[in-house]
């Protein structure tokens, strides 16, 4: 910064008051360049740093989503007890919820029992399937579920952010059965699955960036490059 303050002297020391009589010192003008120059730079550091902290926690987070994911296949493909009325039974499976853009800050986690309306794959409406503990899961202050986007074949992958994903699994397998409010796919034993892959697509309330989560029929989490904006980028994740 001192190499400032010798420019702007050098370039302004006739306007200086004091210079006729050999005095060293500042004129206003230069202290308000150089004042200038620094809340400038100031200003763009803080920038900069605000979208490095908003980028590094968006990528915390879908991180944390995609093991939310891995947690259900875990839980599905391994024996994890649900506690009910009082009871504990075994051997059913669990899935991750996604709801449409009327609710983007949270996502459930549930156990789809073998009774009742239970075993075809899907969550219960009025929650009584949730695991609470955990669920549901939320995005944080300032993040939120931009879309969800599924894929049949090779073809691109279709977006809808008025759509809920359900991503299924049952054991003894690790494949994913995954549906949508859209197409439902019956996740049962007997069910015949329709997309091969799904994509969760996350944002922040603040900027443009996204992070998206990749999830096949054959049971693979992937985390996708930064900002898949279009269906025709998320098929090269």
């Amino acid at each position: 910064m001192l190499i400032f303050f010798k420019i702007f002297r050098r370039c302004f020391s006739k306007l200086s008051s004091g210079s006729s009589s050999g005095k060293e010192g500042f004129t206003l003008i230069e202290l308000l360049v150089v004042s200038s120059i620094m809340l400038v730079i100031t200003a763009f550091t803080l920038f900069q740093q605000a979208k490095f902290n908003s980028s590094t926690l968006l990528r915390s987070l879908t991180y944390s989503v995609a093991l939310s994911v891995r947690q259900a296949q875990v839980y599905g493909t391994s024996v994890r007890g649900f506690v009910s009325a009082g009871s504990v039974t075994f051997g059913n499976g669990y899935g991750i919820q996604f709801p449409p853009n009327s609710a983007p800050y949270q996502y459930y986690l549930f156990y789809d029992p073998s009774s009742g309306a239970g075993n075809d794959g899907t969550r219960a409406a009025d929650g009584t399937e949730d695991l609470k503990p955990p669920s549901p899961f939320t995005f944080g202050q300032g993040y939120k579920l931009n879309q969800v986007c599924t894929r049949i074949g090779s073809a691109d992958p279709v977006c809808d952010n008025a759509m809920t994903l359900t991503v299924f699994f049952r054991r003894p397998n690790p494949e994913a059965c995954i549906s949508t409010s859209v197409q439902p796919t019956l996740c049962s034993p007997t069910g015949t699955p329709i997309y091969n892959s799904a994509y969760v697509v996350l944002g922040s309330n603040g900027n443009t960036d996204t992070r998206s989560i990749k999830i096949t029929d054959t049971g693979q989490i992937a985390i996708c490059k930064p900002n898949l904006n279009t269906p025709a980028a998320l098929a090269t994740c």
